[in-house]
């Protein structure tokens, strides 16, 4: 009998070097696991191993592992590799690697500390968004329960794909009793499956974390069915909203009248579902709509230019924009405020960076100058010049001492922050120099160019080290993964492609974007990669398959700049349609857009037309498209105007928003 303790330290497939036991059972056993390349490790993961006693077995396995590679979204545990093994201890096993995670949700119920409210919400929101992109994609998972969600980061996710079905119309007849009896509903025990069984097991999961009560408790497996069949399930009649009409919704036995997964995110959004088995929101709580709410448009009449950039800050409180009218603006994400605007520049401002401690701004113009920004005071603490010509990207070392630049000029130049000298010149392009980037040791440049190549340099000597060719169209973009082992670029032949640093080779290609993708990021964590384009659309992408993901669908004109929120919720773009706007990874949904105004006004508009803004929401310059009317954005503010609307989006603040 093999002993599981004794694998510590065995390498799986020359990659994957196991290390402590995460748990057990009949299928084998899980491990953490340190992830091998190039004679180092680049990255923990989790390590399933699987025995094969027979070949239905084996065919469940390449079951499970088509499923995880086929699904891939932030709130899914993502699988990053999976084989057979050939001799030694573990002949005949199958692995599956994934993610590693943290904690699971049953070791977190097991806790003396009762979950509270928030991390609750937390959780419902990350299944909801995890069930809704399965039942999109006509699968269910019919396994939800506390030992399959996992903790990985900062996200919960759903693991386990072992009993994922695919179903066409809206059920399926499934032979044989599939999952966990007591997040089981009804009609899956009967054998009838659909996305319903899924949103059953969600508010079984919900209530569970609130009270550690079960709709049907206690018993035997024949028990506890016999009791699902023939009574109403038991619901606490303590629970907190949005909870208690979320596990209402989500345990109402008659599953055509159940709730759906995206109407539980549509509730914790503050909208209003009302199925059949829903009681409705009191009218007394509603104000009345105008009698002819605004269309979900809206027109400016006073804004100035376009957005070039955007970035978040290291700690992801704030947001920074670069324009067409010569600012840079700073926008803090809790409130969705502008508070600080950051002039001088004499041309437009094409690239703005945080320094790695956030406390001060870096802004690129085609004023030929970059310029260093005091965060706290907006105030200018140096100016870095020496370009002949515009300059379009520019980026902090990692120590945050020095900076770089890109310009029209054909150069990259380095800068010493605390003098504003110039330390160093990339010269070898032969046509504009758009994105500059360091890699995360600072030990090496990455930048991109109009003559369709991008090239990596030694920072010390100044020296080319390497070129990426193949790209038929110029490269405004460049990036290096978080772990400087891939470059990404970006191009206008409408790819975005990724490279082995180490031998210069293209290892995958991201195509879908219908025209010029000019902006590209990776995620913290280097398994997303987000797409900018002429398109007008951004996209998320899966870097280990090179599928896309999500859309994010809105932008009136090209999208020409993207970020990642540091924990990977958010996305902002930034369009030519004048605006910045912020996404939901999870979902694709737009939050809000931003807006701002030559004379110090802001705005923060929500797709469904509620705003929040300055002036206590007295604004001029934006209007709704009212049929063939156009009235100012403050003739509805009785109705549409909502302080702290960002706020409330993100969660920083509990206030429900009214329904609109």
């Amino acid at each position: 009998m093999l002993n599981p303790n004794a694998l510590r330290g065995y390498i799986v497939d020359n990659r994957y070097q196991l290390a402590d036991l995460r748990g057990e059972g009949s299928f084998g056993w899980v491990y953490a696991a340190d992830e091998l390349a190039f004679g180092s490790v680049i990255g923990q993961v989790a390590v399933k191993l699987i025995r094969i006693p027979n070949n239905s077995t084996y065919e469940a396995v390449i079951r499970e592992v088509q499923a995880m590679r086929q699904l891939a979204h932030p709130n899914l545990l993502a699988c990053l590799g999976a084989g057979q093994i050939s001799g030694g201890l573990l002949d005949g096993c199958v692995y599956i690697a994934t993610e590693l995670a943290s904690e699971t949700l049953e070791g977190r119920l097991t806790q003396p500390k009762q979950m509270t409210p928030d991390e609750v919400r937390q959780v419902t929101e990350h299944l909801a968004s995890a069930l809704a992109y399965l039942h999109d994609r006509g699968a269910v998972h019919r396994d939800v329960k506390p030992s399959n969600i996992l903790r990985v980061g900062n996200w919960w996710k759903l693991g386990d794909f072992g009993l994922v079905r695919g179903f066409t119309g809206t059920a399926l007849q499934a032979s044989g009793l599939k999952g966990t009896v007591l997040y089981m509903s009804p009609e899956a025990m009967e054998g009838t499956i659909g996305p319903f069984v899924d949103v059953w097991a969600l508010g079984v999961v919900v209530q569970e974390c609130l009270t550690g009560q079960l709709p049907y408790p206690g018993g035997s497996d024949a028990e506890i069915i016999a009791a699902a069949l023939t009574k109403e399930p038991t619901i606490a009649s303590d629970l907190p909203e949005p909870f208690q009409t979320i596990v209402r919704g989500c345990l109402t036995k008659d599953r055509h009248a159940r709730w759906t997964a995206k109407q539980v995110q549509q509730y914790l959004q503050g909208g209003v579902v009302a199925p059949a088995a829903m009681p409705t929101t009191s009218p007394s709580t509603e104000r009345p709509l105008p009698s002819q709410p605004p269309e979900r448009r809206t027109i400016l009449t006073e804004h100035s230019g376009g957005v070039f950039s955007v970035a978040f800050s290291p700690d992801g409180t704030r947001v920074l924009t670069g324009s067409k009218d010569k600012t840079a603006r700073l926008w803090d994400v809790e409130t969705g405020h502008e508070v600080r605007r950051l002039k001088g520049h004499d041309g437009v401002v094409t690239c703005v960076a945080f320094s790695p401690d956030g406390k001060q701004v870096l802004t690129g113009s085609w004023d030929h100058t970059a310029r260093l920004w005091d965060i706290s005071t907006g105030k200018e603490l140096r100016r870095f010049q020496g370009h002949s010509d515009w300059v379009y990207s520019v980026a902090f070392s990692p120590d945050g001492k020095q900076v770089l630049t890109g310009s029209c000029d054909k150069t990259a130049r380095l800068w010493d922050v605390a003098t504003g000298s110039e330390v160093s010149k990339f010269e070898g392009h032969r046509d504009w120099i758009r994105s500059v980037a360091f890699s995360p040791d600072g030990k090496r440049v990455l930048t991109g160019s109009d003559d369709q190549t991008a090239c990596l340099w030694d920072v010390a000597t100044g020296n080319e080290i390497r070129r990426f060719e193949g790209h038929q169209d110029l490269v405004p973009r460049a990036a290096f993964a978080p772990s400087g082992l891939w470059a990404l670029t970006a191009s206008a032949d409408k790819t975005a492609r990724l490279w082995n640093v180490a031998t210069g080779k293209e290892v995958r290609r991201f195509v879908g974007h219908d025209e010029a993708v000019y902006s590209v990021a990776f995620s913290r964590d280097g398994r997303w990669v987000l797409t900018g384009s002429d398109d007008r659309t951004a996209r998320l992408w899966d870097v280990a398959t090179g599928r896309e993901v999500q859309r994010f669908e809105g932008h009136a004109d090209v999208v020409r700049s993207v970020a990642f929120s540091p924990d990977r919720r958010w996305v902002l773009t930034g369009s030519w349609d004048k605006t910045a706007r912020l996404w939901d990874v999870a979902t694709g949904k737009e939050l809000c857009a931003l807006y701002s105004f030559q004379d110090g006004t802001w705005v923060v508009v929500d797709p469904e037309g509620r705003y929040d803004a300055s002036n206590d929401g007295r604004i001029e310059h934006l209007h709704f498209v009212v049929g063939n009317d156009v009235k100012p954005l403050h003739a509805y503010r009785d109705h549409f105007y909502h302080p702290g609307l960002l706020a409330r989006m993100l969660g920083f603040r509990k206030e429900p928003l009214r329904a609109v």
